[in-house]
């Protein structure tokens, strides 16, 4: 036996349509406000793309950076904390456990939207002179978050890596 269908309720009335805009960092189309009716546009600022360091901003005007528009909230907040991260190197996965930091280990010292058609992340390591230098440029869509580390100690990441580190986390306890 087969049941008849239910007839559409004529009682609900359809809510205000939302609509959308492109987001650069992301590359989707979201919408203009969040369900609590706040705006879902955030402007992107140069505090936002790159750590207070002199190298990291050389190296992200090098790479094109333009800070000065608008991003989502999810992409706001995806690079306030991908910002100041350690990264083991490319062929490991990290301990997050580790008290004692790892040869080889890099920071993110800039999340660039809109500089090669996608999100790029710029890790650093330093060079023979003491200054961060790129030592790697990850698509945001192939960053694996298994690299990510959080040492207690130096141990073995170059200490001016270590010290822009240390920059960050002060700067966050501060806030």
């Amino acid at each position: 036996m087969t049941r008849p269908a239910k007839p559409h309720p004529t009682n609900i009335v359809e809510g205000p349509s939302v609509s959308r805009w492109h987001c650069p960092c992301c590359g989707e189309d979201v919408p203009r406000l969040l369900p609590n009716g706040m705006l879902n546009r955030h402007r992107f600022l140069a505090a936002d793309a790159w750590l207070a360091h002199p190298d990291t901003e050389s190296a992200a005007h090098e790479l094109g950076a333009e800070p000065g528009f608008d991003i989502c909230l999810g992409c706001r907040d995806t690079v306030r904390q991908l910002l100041g991260t350690l990264l083991v190197p490319a062929d490991e996965e990290a301990d997050l456990l580790v008290t004692s930091g790892k040869a080889g280990t890099g920071i993110i010292g800039a999340v660039l939207p809109e500089v090669a058609d996608e999100t790029l992340i710029c890790v650093f390591d330093a060079d023979d002179d003491g200054r961060l230098v790129v030592d790697e440029v990850i698509p945001l869509s192939q960053f694996d978050p298994r690299r990510m580390t959080y040492p207690t100690h130096r141990g073995a990441i170059d200490p001016a890596v270590w010290s822009a580190y240390q920059a960050e986390l002060e700067k966050i306890r501060d806030a």
